[in-house]
């Protein structure tokens, strides 16, 4: 799971719900310096399942990574 923590309100706040919701899961926050498209490349090469978590550009920049 990747997450942009500064999508919506910016409180951070979905990244512990989602650690807590799905412990077994593997969850990455992305900070504002880091290339999106290169860390959900980077996510998406180890992962069964990709699940994303963040505002409008964080979503466009998966479903071209994915397509």
């Amino acid at each position: 799971m990747l997450i942009n923590p500064s999508a919506g309100d910016g409180d951070g706040e979905i990244t512990e719900a989602v650690r807590k919701a799905l412990p077994a899961a593997t969850v990455r926050e992305f900070g504002p310096e880091e290339d999106v498209a290169e860390a959900l490349r980077a996510a998406a090469a180890s992962a069964e399942v990709l699940g994303v978590a963040g505002g409008d550009g964080t979503i466009n920049a998966a479903a071209a990574v994915v397509l």
